[in-house]
């Protein structure tokens, strides 16, 4: 009788130690017990659906080292994917971008999007399928711009206001590791000529 409510509270513990954004629902804890305690009499095979997303987290204005958890499992979900997508030291913008954009669409080519500079990703995009580029934001977009410098700056959309004011995350470039979060009000970001890329389907 107990076992569900000690695996609920397992799994709450091991989300909040590590981070991590729960994407499991009820029917799938009930599955992760039923696989631990084997079905009494009904001869049913049950099986987990082990291709469940969890994002990964940070928290604004912390430094993400090399020995840092989040990006070990970020550096270790890229390193699936192919060993040239990852870097030595802290956490930098590039790995960063490419985990949230597997996150939202595993079907992009990350290798692709690692060759191209950052600021001309939406370039190399172009035409991909369920991939839009836009000029207007949305929540979980690629923003990608140039400073007046001409160096290439991108970030994902955490929100995006009635007034369209938008909120972007990133990752600091000098020094890197750092997950930081930047304000835009709507002439600000118009300002910047940015594009959007969105990456669900």
């Amino acid at each position: 009788m107990w076992a569900p409510s000690f695996w609920s509270v397992l799994h709450d513990l091991w989300c909040f130690f590590w981070r991590l954004e729960p994407k499991q629902n009820s029917l799938q804890l009930q599955a992760l017990v039923a696989v631990e305690q084997p079905a009494k009499s009904s001869g049913q095979l049950i099986t987990l659906d082990t291709q469940v997303q969890t994002k990964i987290r940070l928290q604004v204005d912390s430094l993400y080292t090399d020995e840092s958890v989040e990006t070990i499992m970020i550096r270790k979900k890229l390193s699936d994917h192919n060993e040239l997508l990852i870097q030595s030291g802290n956490l930098n913008l590039i790995e960063w971008l490419l985990y949230m954009i597997n996150i939202q669409n595993s079907q992009v080519v990350l290798l692709a999007l690692r060759m191209s500079p950052i600021g001309m990703w939406h370039q190399t995009l172009k035409g991909v399928a369920s991939v839009k580029i836009e000029v207007q934001p949305s929540t979980g977009a690629l923003m990608e711009w140039f400073d007046r410098r001409g160096v290439g700056n991108a970030g994902i959309v955490e929100r995006v206001s009635p007034a369209s004011a938008i909120t972007v995350r990133s990752i600091s470039q000098a020094p890197s590791g750092t997950h930081i979060e930047h304000e835009f009000t709507e002439p600000a970001w118009k300002g910047l000529g940015p594009a959007f890329t969105r990456f669900r389907h």
